[in-house]
């Protein structure tokens, strides 16, 4: 692989922000791909003597980048594309991230490349597949939300529709009180706990769950919390965090020290009020600065959580949209 990257380095020209001669690792074999890569608004384009494709930005999962050339870019695939149907023999196994983690599609620049413009394409391609990940999530939501609201409809209508049965002459009883309705969830996303703030270079993505944010309170579920210590199994009772609304308050952290110099995520720091029983429940899960610590990798959702977590901090619960 890598003669084959001398022997190509020669013919090494970027185009700023639209084009790159790059490499595409193919998967279990040490063998690559030359070709010219190219982005636009809907999808990567690879074009080589031996290889061309185009993958489209629905049929990623994420877009992960580095500022050196041998892991330039890493493109999770969604199995479900006709992308990963088509080009099985190019994606290798994630085993950094668990079982559930996308095959990856890997790229990687000739020695002589120019990196500078490489990352600027690779991080334009990241921001449009993370802009198109919210959206989605987004849609779903509303999809779920619309499709609860007609089923309660139609309820409603079947209940009205079907004829009394209680006899005028035995007394009707006193109606029951209703249910109190359930809080209602601001935002939901895909998130990683992490035992302590991680150093200059991530070398872990955490234990993965679901990040909520309800009006009543934050609440973290883990996806399989047998991978926690014993003691930390305990404090996360039923495999979730829980944090009331009241006790609640949290940060995002983007020092460039954590996210190095090519961010692919953001953190957020959940900090339970000192003092309060979630504080003294949890206090086995939390960081040393007091904190449950979380990642999110799609930083196309940051500016959504660090708008829920200004009313959290401020108590401004009522002013939630």
């Amino acid at each position: 692989m890598k003669i084959a990257l001398l022997l190509f380095a020669a013919l090494v020209s970027a185009h700023a922000q639209t084009a790159i001669k790059a490499a595409v690792e193919i998967g279990g074999k040490d063998e690559v791909k030359l070709g010219t890569l190219t982005v636009n608004e809907k999808e990567l384009n690879f074009e080589g003597a031996e290889l061309m494709f185009q993958l489209p930005v629905d049929a990623v999962e994420d877009v992960q980048v580095a500022g050196f050339r041998e892991k330039w870019m890493s493109v999770g695939i969604r199995p479900s594309s006709e992308f990963a149907k088509s080009y099985a023999f190019l994606l290798q196994a994630d085993r950094t991230g668990g079982k559930n983690s996308p095959a990856r599609l890997q790229f990687l620049l000739p020695p002589n490349a120019d990196l500078k413009a490489g990352l600027a394409i690779a991080r334009s391609f990241k921001d449009r597949v993370d802009a198109v990940i919210v959206a989605r999530q987004t849609q779903e939501q509303a999809a779920k939300a619309q499709a609860e609201r007609e089923k309660q409809e139609r309820q409603v209508t079947e209940a009205a529709a079907k004829p009394s049965t209680i006899s005028p002459a035995v007394p009707r009883e006193e109606p029951r009180q209703a249910k109190p309705s359930k809080p209602k969830i601001r935002f939901a996303i895909e998130a990683y706990y992490l035992s302590k703030k991680p150093g200059g270079f991530v070398k872990s993505y955490g234990l993965a769950g679901e990040l909520v944010f309800r009006e009543d309170g934050i609440g973290f579920t883990f996806t399989d919390a047998s991978k926690l210590d014993p003691e930390r199994q305990r404090a996360a009772d039923g495999g979730a965090i829980w944090i009331p609304a009241s006790m609640a308050s949290g940060t995002i952290h983007t020092q460039k020290a954590l996210l190095g110099a090519s961010p692919t995520m953001f953190w957020v720091g959940l900090t339970p009020k000192r003092g309060t029983p979630a504080y003294e429940r949890l206090r086995p899960l939390l960081t040393e600065a007091g904190e449950v610590l979380f990642t999110i990798r799609h930083t196309g959702a940051q500016a959504r959580v660090g708008d829920l977590l200004t009313k959290y901090n401020t108590n401004n619960f009522g002013g939630m949209e």
